[in-house]
């Protein structure tokens, strides 16, 4: 079987790649897929008490272990009533091990600090936060939130997550890109957060040959 599958590969490596479907000289069946260069805000710049906490990076205080993570979001990149196209960037937060019914301390988060910088050229968030709706299967941009908003709030949706909009079109992938998001009041107390640079990823093409 292993010689078979080495045979299936070797053949489709030299199958169009354009294809999404490949039959190889060997007769066997495979997927061919691509994944496009892109990039994504990944790297966060660790300062002022904040550490990694699983994919996220975390705080803590006053006994509390609070978590928060922000990334490149895949939301619709234009919502008609923000006059053109914006770049979506998801956030979210909350508190390690908190049981449900129990007094959360609050994350209050307001984007009016929020600037992208783009290859040099910085870009303020537009003042509001947004939820976000699945519509036909495509998630987009829905309701926006009174400012600030608790990103730890007990009564909030199945969808954890918020959303933040900045009036530029998404950075190209070799375009270097650093999100500063300001400060978020933890408890009570103003806590800068890091600021989180881009990471490119290069095109990928790969097969796997079905049997």
């Amino acid at each position: 079987m292993e010689n078979y599958l080495h045979e299936c590969l070797r053949a489709l490596a030299k199958a169009s790649l354009v294809s999404i479907m490949a039959v190889a000289q060997c007769g066997c069946l495979a997927t061919v897929a691509h994944s496009p260069e892109s990039s994504f805000l990944c790297e966060y710049a660790l300062a002022d008490g904040w550490g990694k906490s699983g994919g996220n990076i975390g705080f803590s205080m006053g006994g509390v272990d609070y978590y928060f993570g922000a990334s490149s979001s895949g939301l619709s990149k234009e919502k008609k009533e923000l006059g053109g196209e914006v770049f979506w960037v998801e956030i979210y937060g909350g508190t390690v091990g908190r049981s449900v019914g129990m007094k959360a301390p609050a994350m209050l988060y307001d984007p009016r600090e929020a600037v992208l910088d783009v290859g040099g050229e910085k870009v303020a968030a537009l003042p509001a936060v947004w939820r976000s709706e699945t519509v036909g299967g495509v998630e987009r941009p829905a309701s926006e939130i009174s400012l600030p908003v608790n990103l730890n709030a007990l009564d909030k949706q199945a969808s954890r997550n918020f959303f933040l909009a900045f009036p530029i079109s998404r950075p190209q992938p070799k375009t270097k890109h650093v999100l500063r998001l300001g400060s978020i009041v933890l408890d009570g107390k103003r806590v800068p957060l890091p600021a989180i640079k881009s990471c490119y990823r290069p095109s990928k093409w790969w097969v796997s040959p079905i049997h």
